[in-house]
């Protein structure tokens, strides 16, 4: 959605700007010309090209296309491991020291279960990416409909709550209900359609709040809910009340997101004001993020993918750390997906040199 493609090579990435969202054949060419007019201005004659490890992206289907048009060698690269990879190379840390949790929170991207994953944790450390917590899965609905249609992601956390289930019946008419409650049936069934999608969750509070129940693009509903929560930030201290609990974290680090929407849930019924309940949930996420970190044994923690966008968010995580912690944050490229490529370009370049990305072969990344 926020494509954009990196030529590297012997130390040096040559980043593209950003060229949209590739949901049509005229924005695909598009992005097939800049390419192509960088290769040309550049001289760049790759020897791989690296895509998505989703096969349905047009850039995964580019880079197929190109590799056996010029046979170029192709890898591919998990979604949230490239966030995390384009956030450490930004701050010179790809041949990482010291171990780093990744807080990889956006709306989807395929996970390396098959599920799409969106809540991750991943620690960095000796070289590896290990998924260590997440955000406990709940079934996708109607496909993409659900990024454009936030009561789908408060229906969806209501496959594990009875009660957010009841908060989602009343934003469906009974034909759409009956359709909404067939897909969860479903989607209860294929495991591999669950999402552990922080967005998702975003989605679900802002309609717990109010704030409507479609949106006219993904993110919509966030931007509202920290729009809300920025004024909530006035009334935290008049509506004075103890912080929301953390929600569970199992022994396997499935953190379950449904427990923070019935914790918003029971300050509406208290009658607290909308905007202190949408800052506490921002404030919940940033103790989780920490508590997490703790549980890791990590001192620095490093934050990527779309959710990041939030300024609200950033600020909670930030007021929460100790000053014997760091928090890394994107400095040259934003939070979202415009980052992918260079991570990418990084996670093939460090298993090629074991650790030397200057050594790589120019690449090609998507």
């Amino acid at each position: 959605m926020k494509a954009a493609f990196v030529l590297g090579g012997g130390g040096v990435a040559y980043h593209s700007q950003a060229l949209g969202d590739l949901e049509s054949a005229e924005s695909e060419s598009a992005f097939a010309r800049a390419l192509a007019h960088a290769r040309t201005l550049t001289g760049a004659a790759p020897r791989a090209i690296v895509a998505d490890a989703h096969p349905g992206y047009a850039t995964s289907r580019l880079a197929a296309r190109l590799a056996r048009d010029e046979g170029l060698t192709m890898h591919t690269v998990w979604h949230h491991r490239a966030h995390l990879l384009a956030l450490l190379g930004e701050h010179g840390r790809t041949g990482w020291a010291e171990p780093v949790l990744g807080l990889v929170w956006d709306g989807t991207g395929l996970g390396e279960d098959g599920s799409l994953w969106g809540g991750e944790f991943l620690l960095a450390d000796g070289g590896t990416v290990t998924r260590v917590a997440h955000l406990a899965p709940v079934p996708v609905l109607f496909g993409d409909r659900m990024a454009r249609e936030p009561r789908l992601a408060l229906a969806a956390h209501g496959a594990h709550h009875a009660a957010l289930a009841a908060e989602a019946r009343r934003r469906f008419s009974d034909t759409e209900w009956a359709r909404t409650a067939t897909a969860l049936v479903i989607g209860r069934a294929l495991p591999t359609r669950w999402t552990s999608s922080m967005g998702r969750l975003f989605d679900a509070a802002a309609v717990l709040l109010g704030l409507g129940t479609h949106a006219s693009y993904e993110g919509c509903a966030a931007m509202r809910l920290e729009a809300l929560a920025q004024r909530g930030a006035a009334l935290r201290t008049a509506r004075a009340r103890p912080a929301l609990p953390l929600p569970p974290l199992d022994g396997e680090g499935r953190i379950d997101g449904g427990a923070v929407l019935l914790a918003l849930l029971a300050d509406l019924r208290d009658g607290i004001d909308a905007a202190a309940v949408a800052w506490r949930f921002h404030d919940v996420l940033a103790r989780v993020a920490w508590r997490v970190a703790a549980r890791a044994g990590v001192r620095t923690i490093g934050a990527t993918g779309g959710c990041w966008q939030n300024a609200l968010l950033v600020d909670r995580l930030l007021a929460h750390r100790d000053d014997d912690r760091r928090v890394l944050l994107h400095r040259e490229l934003p939070p979202n997906d415009e980052n992918i490529a260079l991570g990418q370009f990084l996670a093939v370049a460090l298993d090629a040199s074991r650790g030397r990305p200057a050594d790589a072969a120019p690449a090609l990344t998507l």
